[in-house]
């Protein structure tokens, strides 16, 4: 009896710091925190490739970054939520579209 009451105890004063030590996690974040980041509402690219930059605002340090070949001067491309979406995950960038109509 004394070692079931003794069991118990222990599980009790344990309890919290077995409770706090999971709430803890050393996993890296898998989007940046920081700065909001926002689509532009429409771009011309000026070279001959888009860049995060040109798709978005509040990049910060990853605005140089290529992502895409520009069209052909004097043509359109459209980038739609779907392919922002992937592009914004795959950079660590945190975005989401607000509907599938997003679009640059």
């Amino acid at each position: 009896m004394k070692k079931l009451l003794f069991a118990l105890i222990a599980t009790v004063l344990l309890m919290p710091a077995s409770v706090a030590a999971a709430g803890k996690s050393t996993a890296k974040p898998e989007v940046v925190q920081g700065e909001p980041v926002m689509l532009r509402e429409s771009i011309t690219v000026n070279s001959r490739v888009v860049r995060l930059g040109d798709l978005f605002v509040g990049v910060g340090d990853k605005a140089d970054i290529t992502v895409a070949y520009a069209p052909e001067p004097g043509k359109r491309a459209i980038f739609d939520a779907n392919w922002l979406f992937r592009a914004a995950r795959a950079y660590k960038l945190n975005w989401r579209p607000l509907s599938l109509q997003d679009q640059v």
